[in-house]
């Protein structure tokens, strides 16, 4: 083992132990970050060469990135992913991990993101490091948040018989215009998200009045796929 560095740094009431080192018998360079003595991530990076002036370069080199993007002076690098988390759900992982991985979760969770080729990955990378009786409640947390991503790509869609049968229904109350409103629905749910419950409050609110709302939904709601 090489040169080793360490390292403080406080984020709110909690201090974290940044340690990082070079392993000969790996050639790898190991960032762990600590709390309370608990490691709760390691970060690493391979290199190739032996002489321990450039070793010592590199190892001072990946510390200060690892320092510098957990203390926001380093940005992360923009790079297309093939995993992608919505704007709108990227802070609800956030505060999932945040009791897990403290200073380190936006750091971990970029990582896994930028490593992982499918969700499935990306739940057992961020996951590898904690203790095993952990891994199964991280994972639960996020299955749900990854089941939100799941439906929001999956465009809504209608089997040509359930469609016909909407149709029909439809047809009772606007006549001509049932193609057109069933139409627009579809398109309503898609960008919204949802499913066939979600297809059937935005088809019933075109009622006229409480009651025809009432009857559409419970015509629609016995073709329920």
């Amino acid at each position: 083992m090489g040169k080793s560095i360490n390292q403080n740094i406080k984020a709110g009431r909690s201090t974290y132990h940044i340690q990082t080192e070079y392993y000969k018998s790996s050639r790898k360079i190991v960032t762990n970050i600590f709390k309370d003595g608990q490691s709760v991530k390691r970060f690493e990076r391979e290199i190739e060469t032996e002489n321990e002036e450039e070793i010592d370069r590199e190892v001072e080199k990946f510390h200060n990135l690892i320092v510098g993007k957990l203390t926001g002076r380093v940005k992360k690098r923009e790079e297309k992913a093939k995993v992608e988390i919505p704007e709108e759900l990227f802070e609800e992982f956030l505060r999932e991990l945040s009791p897990f991985f403290g200073i380190a979760t936006a750091l971990t969770l970029e990582e896994a993101i930028r490593e992982a080729s499918s969700y499935k990955e990306l739940l057992n990378i961020i996951v590898s490091d904690l203790d095993d009786e952990l891994k199964p409640i991280v994972k639960e947390k996020l299955s749900s948040l990854i089941g939100k991503i799941s439906r929001k790509e999956a465009p809504f869609s209608l089997n040509t018989e359930t469609e016909e049968e909407i149709l029909k229904i439809l047809a009772e109350k606007f006549g001509i215009m049932a193609s057109s409103i069933l139409e627009e629905a579809v398109e309503k749910c898609r960008k919204e998200g949802g499913g066939f419950g979600k297809l059937v409050e935005i088809l019933s609110s075109y009622g006229e009045s409480p009651e025809e709302e009432r009857e559409i939904k419970e015509a629609l709601n016995k073709l329920k796929p």
